[in-house]
């Protein structure tokens, strides 16, 4: 698995320009609770900018969706329905999705948008941490419409899927520097016990990263994500806390 390519790839993703934000469009604000936020630079608009210290991203985010988390703090964060185009699978290979999900914006006259999507779920790994360098190698990456409405959905060009992802809540650590398996490893594992040890969360097994910068920005610059797929259950009074 070639990491510095997927890499590159992922940030290449995000290099274009600004849009209304979610509250310009006048849709609710998006939900997010603090979890493990202690001693983190807290996030900031800026102007149109989102900045947490040394980190920022400047492209629009899609309507509703929540802001990037700070870099070593965690959230729990509700994303909306989104519409997106998807590319790659098992067997495709990260690494060469980035072109044709470029190819199809353009074509189409779609802005770009940031984060980028990362999908590293391994189906059938029940609770088990998968091998993500494999997994890498094997997972899809996603441009994210700013609008729902945009555009069909359905099978595009070039091997593009275009879908209606459903909402749902997400658990998140903040990033900044390289992605790369091992510290995906320990950002994965640090997310799932904090889940272990909450009554009112369940895994449901999803696994992705956010990537809000392109090449230009500094590696050490990098801000990005990675979140567990999580539902809200009622507290079971035989589970310890």
């Amino acid at each position: 698995m070639r990491t510095t390519t997927m890499n590159i790839a992922l940030g290449a993703a995000v290099v274009f320009g600004l849009t209304a934000d979610a509250s310009a469009a006048g849709v609710d604000e998006p939900r997010i609770e603090a979890m493990a936020t202690e001693g983190t630079t807290p996030v900031v608009r800026m102007g149109a900018r989102w900045v947490a210290g040394e980190v920022s991203v400047t492209e629009a985010l899609p309507v509703g969706y929540p802001r990037p988390t700070a870099p070593e703090a965690v959230e729990l964060k509700w994303y909306p329905s989104v519409r997106r185009a998807v590319y790659g699978g098992e067997g495709t290979g990260m690494n060469n999705a980035f072109w044709p999900l470029f190819r199809h914006i353009s074509s189409r006259d779609i802005a770009m948008t940031a984060p980028v999507e990362m999908d590293l779920t391994e189906a059938g790994s029940g609770d088990a941490l998968p091998d993500l360098g494999r997994v890498m190698g094997n997972g899809s990456m996603a441009f994210l419409y700013e609008n729902p409405g945009l555009g069909p959905i359905g099978s595009a060009e070039d091997g593009v899927v275009v879908e209606d992802h459903t909402a749902g809540w997400m658990l998140s650590v903040g990033m900044r520097g390289r992605p790369n398996p091992d510290r995906l490893e320990v950002a994965f594992a640090k997310l799932e016990s904090m889940v272990a040890q909450r009554a009112d969360l369940k895994l449901t097994g999803a696994r992705r990263t956010l990537g809000y910068n392109g090449p230009q920005v500094p590696m050490r610059r990098q801000w990005w994500e990675a979140q567990v797929g999580v539902e809200r259950v009622e507290a079971d009074p035989d589970r310890t806390i």
